[in-house]
């Protein structure tokens, strides 16, 4: 009898030691945010990450500073509703422009021919940053 009450003591310490696990807010462990490495040769200038829904709307606009080449960037928590996002880095006075990437890819390393391709809408061109820098 007593072996049965250990028994059914030990399983039911176990079963709370894995619910109380279960659910641990640890969204670096789960894949719930995003983080970027800059392995380009740019320092991007008001690095932005912008959230957007499937339909474009803007869900979350956010400046992170200068991004220097080596850094990573985390960004904790993707907005509910998010189906893309893309980046943004500010030089010659216009805004450089990523194309979107899925809220699915949540490890992006960004390198000096990607950000060399981002685009601005700015003074009625669209150039490339690669041409900006040279």
């Amino acid at each position: 009898m007593k072996r049965i009450k250990f028994l059914s003591m030990l399983l039911l310490m176990l079963v709370t030691t894995f619910s109380f696990a279960a659910c641990s807010d640890d969204d670096d462990e789960n894949g719930a945010g995003l983080v970027i490495t800059n392995s380009s040769t740019y320092t991007l200038q008001r690095f932005r990450v912008v959230f957007i829904t499937a339909q474009g709307e803007t869900l979350s606009d956010r400046e992170y500073g200068t991004f220097y080449p080596g850094e990573k960037q985390e960004i904790p928590e993707i907005p509910a509703g998010a189906a893309y996002y893309y980046m943004a880095t500010y030089a010659s006075n216009m805004w450089f422009f990523s194309v979107n990437y899925e809220v699915s890819v949540r490890n992006l390393s960004i390198t000096t021919d990607v950000i060399g391709k981002w685009r601005t809408n700015g003074s009625g061109t669209n150039r490339m940053l690669r041409d900006m820098q040279e």
